[in-house]
């Protein structure tokens, strides 16, 4: 009988054992994936907007009418996408508000032209999007590059 419970006892210190190894363990590679799949999220976004700004830039100055449309890709978990313009102090900027770990977390690109768009939600769910970026005048003839995606 004193076998029997010896080796129960054994057993339960060798699954405890185990479990103290594999808990960890898990919770270690959880960290990483979770970090791995949010370096790679904000790694597209940032070619994305830098993508975006670069070639509103350079349509910007070819000048009306001229218009241009690129291809990229959309990571998940986009918020929002807005832009802020100060158009007499050459401020303008477009932010993509992305969710990452329970937070949205603005990621913010800065051009020195006058931009212009609005978003609707399926502008910003994740997926390839083809980009328009066409200059147009505004009321008093300053030229600006309307963003919208098709």
């Amino acid at each position: 009988m004193r076998d029997r419970g010896q080796s129960s006892v054994e057993f339960l210190l060798v699954i405890g054992v185990g479990m103290v190894i594999l808990l960890p363990a898990t919770f270690l590679f959880f960290n990483y994936s979770q970090r791995s799949s949010d370096d790679l999220k904000f790694g597209q976004l940032i070619r994305m907007g830098n993508d975006i700004v670069n070639n509103a830039e350079q349509v910007y100055y070819f000048s009306d009418p001229s218009k241009i449309q690129i291809e990229d890709v959309m990571p998940p978990d986009v918020e929002n996408i807005t832009i802020q313009n100060d158009w007499a102090n050459k401020i303008n900027l477009i932010t993509f508000w992305v969710r990452s770990k329970g937070n949205d977390v603005p990621v913010t690109f800065f051009t020195k032209i006058s931009i212009n768009g609005t978003f609707e939600t399926r502008d910003y769910s994740a997926g390839r999007k083809r980009i328009s970026l066409e200059v147009k005048k505004s009321g008093n003839g300053d030229p600006y590059v309307d963003i919208n995606f098709i």
